[in-house]
C-alpha cells in the first residue's frame, strides 16, 4: 500500500507535465472518452491529470462516444488509450490502427508521441487490486516521465 501511495504521489507531482490529457477507449471501430467524475475520473480527480475535455456524461460506464474530429478539435497533449476489443477477445480494428488517421495525427499528443496504450485487462477488467493498481500507476508514471 505504501508503495502505491508513493507512486501516486510521484504521478501527482509529474501529471502537469502531461498537459491536457484525453482518456480514450476504442471498441467496435468507435471511440469513447472519459473525463472527471467518470469511471476513470480518478486520473483527473485524484492524480492531477489536466482533462482535455470537461463536462459530458460521466454516468456511462462506456464513456461518451466521440469522433476523430472531436479529438482533433480538443488537441490533447497526451492520449491514454484502452483497446476494449483486444481486451475482451473481440475481432476488430486495433486501437493503434483506428487512431492512426489524419485527424488524430494532427494532435499534439500524436505529433509528440505522447500516446499510451494501456493494459486493458488491468484497466478494464481488474482495476482496484493492490498489484493491479501498482501496474496501472507504473504505466501512468511512464506516461509522465
Amino acid at each position: 500500500i505504501d508503495e502505491n501511495a508513493a507512486l501516486a504521489d510521484e504521478i501527482r507531482a509529474l501529471a502537469p507535465e502531461a498537459g491536457s490529457t484525453m482518456f480514450l477507449m476504442t471498441s467496435g471501430g468507435k471511440v469513447s472518452t472519459y473525463g472527471p467524475g467518470s469511471r476513470y475520473g480518478y486520473l483527473f480527480d485524484d492524480l492531477g491529470f489536466e482533462p482535455a475535455v470537461t463536462g459530458g456524461d460521466s454516468s456511462s460506464s462506456h464513456g461518451q462516444e466521440i469522433s476523430f474530429e472531436f479529438i482533433a478539435e480538443q488537441n490533447p497533449s497526451s492520449l491514454l488509450v484502452i483497446d476494449r476489443d483486444a481486451t475482451i477477445g473481440e475481432s476488430g480494428q486495433a486501437a493503434q490502427a483506428l487512431l492512426d488517421n489524419a485527424l488524430v495525427g494532427s494532435t499534439d499528443a500524436w505529433k509528440n508521441e505522447r500516446v499510451a496504450y494501456l493494459d486493458g485487462v488491468d484497466w478494464y477488467f481488474v482495476g482496484g487490486g493492490l498489484d493491479t493498481t501498482k501496474r496501472m500507476l507504473e504505466e501512468l508514471r511512464a506516461v509522465v516521465e
